[in-house]
């Protein structure tokens, strides 16, 4: 999403200077209407830069607070590359208010860590140690939850109001977590292969 967001600001900028200089590259059906009206541009061209410019100043004012998490949204994308490790930690002692240091030492820990560099960068944080890695985990997961779909936001809510019954109210939070991560995940179990690992009868 971020990245759709800053393409689109970035395509407005583009449109914005090419109409300036009366060049409708991108709005071939405007060009098409001055030639078949032989309407002078330049009566037009502030009107529609003047629209345009409204539209870029109103994204960049709805999604301001997305300036602040690209840089973070990119070391989770691409965790490996290089980046200033001041400059990261910084980012996150700011945004999610986490010991800058122990976020150093993780982000340090992480990009030698060469059994994680065997997985893919997206799947990689499927195997990280939440012991090991608690704030870069934490963070990861706060950042994911921002760009939930409704779809997917009103199906856990539902599943929450299911298992929040009036027959469960010494629910604990901490089970309350575990009841949902069950609800909503895709991840079915090998029950199959579970059988067959246990043992029916135990040995006296």
């Amino acid at each position: 999403m971020i990245s759709s967001i800053n393409a689109f600001i970035m395509k407005l900028e583009l449109w914005i200077s090419q109409i300036r200089k009366e060049n409708f590259t991108h709005f071939p059906n405007i060009e098409d209407e001055f030639t078949k009206q032989l309407v002078n541009k330049n009566h037009y061209v502030n009107e529609f830069a003047m629209v345009l410019e409204k539209i870029m100043n109103e994204f960049n004012n709805r999604f301001s607070d997305f300036k602040k998490i690209t840089i973070l949204c990119s070391f989770f994308v691409s965790p490996f590359m290089d980046v200033d490790i001041e400059n990261i930690s910084e980012e996150f002692s700011k945004i999610f208010d986490v010991d800058r240091r122990k976020s150093q030492i993780e982000i340090i820990n992480l990009k030698n860590d060469i059994t994680l560099k065997l997985h893919s960068n997206v799947n990689m944080w499927k195997f990280m140690s939440q012991e090991k890695y608690p704030i870069l985990i934490d963070s990861y997961q706060r950042i994911l939850s921002c760009f939930g779909s409704t779809y997917s936001s009103e199906t856990s809510f539902s599943s929450m109001k299911m298992i929040k019954s009036q027959y469960r109210t010494r629910l604990t939070d901490d089970h309350l977590g575990d009841c949902m991560r069950i609800a909503i995940s895709l991840y079915e179990p090998e029950f199959e292969i579970i059988a067959s690992e246990l043992q029916c009868q135990k040995s006296h």
